[in-house]
């Protein structure tokens, strides 16, 4: 709590007249950063993408994301605040299913992503391969944010149809481009 005063320019009295503890800071700023995500992912829905499209546009969110966080937050968490770190795992866990379960519906209205797979079990795959990802003793920092886009690709590539692997291919190449100029 002195580090963070300090770095907001007030005593830790003052701090403390906001937040009963660091427990409920912490608690509070997970909370704040999850309903910042949710608005921005529930925005796409009125893009009119599709759900390739919408995909990309989560990846590049959470690319950002992913560069700021590396698995020791996560183990941090996990180690001094356990409660905590279950109650935000859940939240999250739920948070992303709901989202891509959706997304896996709408995609296989649009024929943008294959017909024969269990959106319920691939929703869940999805948070157990990023649950796993966090854990520090599989990937280094580096490692994860790497892991991260290979893992995006990987269930893009799995879950797309003829019609879908060609708009994210397109995609890709935009995004490439757009890079290199």
């Amino acid at each position: 709590m002195d580090d963070i005063a300090r770095e907001l320019s007030m005593s830790k009295k003052t701090l403390y007249q906001y937040f009963k503890d660091k427990e409920e800071l912490i608690q509070t700023i997970i909370q704040v950063e999850s309903e910042r995500k949710k608005c921005v992912f529930n925005s796409f829905k009125n893009k009119g993408m599709n759900a390739v499209e919408e995909s990309l546009e989560v990846y590049k969110i959470m690319n950002e994301y992913v560069k700021e966080i590396t698995p020791v937050v996560e183990y941090d968490l996990r180690k001094y605040y356990p409660k905590l770190h279950k109650k935000m795992s859940d939240f999250r866990a739920e948070q992303i299913q709901e989202t891509v379960r959706e997304n896996l519906k709408k995609g296989k209205e649009e024929g943008v992503y294959r017909q024969d797979f269990d959106i319920n079990i691939i929703a869940k795959l999805h948070i157990l391969r990023l649950n796993f990802m966090l854990n520090e003793e599989y990937f280094t920092a580096e490692e994860y944010k790497k892991a991260f886009s290979e893992l995006f690709f990987y269930h893009m590539r799995g879950i797309c149809s003829h019609k879908g692997i060609a708009i994210l291919e397109e995609k890709l190449d935009k995004l490439t481009n757009s890079k290199n100029d």
